[in-house]
């Protein structure tokens, strides 16, 4: 059943047929087929009776009247021509619309469960992805782990840290900057060459650095020390005096340049092979 709640009306075909019929009678009729499109089916003569209120004489007269000129007997039922064709058309209309519906349905169906599957295949995806980076990060980790624990066996101390760091600003070079000599730098003239001088040592070293032949030049703490104990080693004679008139500041005559200078690497360390 349908459940028609409308229908079209044709007000020529209405009054074409319904012209000569009195004012009960159309009222009758209308009442009949509103009755007719409910129910989509035949009229049994009781339902007939019921919805007009044919119970005087002349609403009995005006319902046998309508029944017989508009309906078409059928054993114990009444139907309508008119009225079959348009639930008919209704229900056509009404199949049609609802297989478009159910293709729809189903298309949307299938694209659902297509984008559900998609949706899967993506999570499943990312999920596979994610642990095999996962893993592959975790083994990457380990292996470091690994070789960090093969190639250091102990681990850095602070004393260690601490040496790297002295041998770091060691290695920074710089210019020739001491007044006053080392104690390490006397004790190892004194141990080397203890027929020497060594204040007097010091200060032809001073003087040759700062506004000598090798003023401006560039050393680490490291080179400028190998570069005193090169300077000691290369002293040819006995000095344990400064001559009389002589100068801190000048040139020595027990030390040759050029054999300190082409014993001498370009970093200031000592070449003494």
């Amino acid at each position: 059943m349908l459940a028609m709640n409308y229908v079209q009306f044709h007000v020529g075909d209405w009054d074409s047929s319904t012209r000569l019929l009195s004012p009960l009678e159309k009222g009758v009729y209308i009442d009949l087929l509103m009755l007719y499109y409910s129910v989509e089916r035949p009229l049994m003569r009781s339902e007939c009776e019921r919805i007009s209120r044919a119970y005087a004489p002349e609403e009995k007269a005006a319902l046998e009247y309508v029944l017989d000129r508009f309906f078409h007997r059928e054993g114990d039922v009444y139907a309508h021509r008119r009225c079959d064709e348009e639930i008919a058309k209704a229900a056509e209309k009404s199949e049609k619309a609802a297989k478009s519906a159910q293709a729809r349905w189903n298309k949307g169906s299938r694209g659902k469960k297509a984008s559900d599957a998609n949706a899967n295949d993506m999570q499943n995806g990312c999920t596979c992805n994610a642990d095999a980076d996962a893993n592959g990060m975790q083994t990457h980790s380990e292996r470091n782990a690994d070789a960090m624990l093969t190639n250091n066996q102990e681990p850095i101390t602070n004393k260690e840290t601490e040496r790297k760091k002295k041998e770091k600003r060691q290695a920074i070079t710089h210019a020739f900057n001491l007044d006053l000599l080392p104690s390490e730098w006397a004790d190892y003239a004194k141990q080397v060459r203890p027929d020497l001088d060594t204040q007097t040592v010091f200060a032809d070293f001073v003087f040759y650095f700062t506004q000598g032949r090798g003023a401006g030049e560039l050393r680490s703490d490291k080179g400028w020390n190998q570069s005193w104990q090169g300077w000691v080693r290369r002293q040819k004679e006995t000095r344990n005096a400064k001559p009389a008139g002589s100068t801190a500041h000048q040139q020595p005559e027990v030390f040759d340049e050029a054999y300190y200078e082409g014993s001498m690497n370009p970093d200031g360390t000592a070449n003494w092979g």
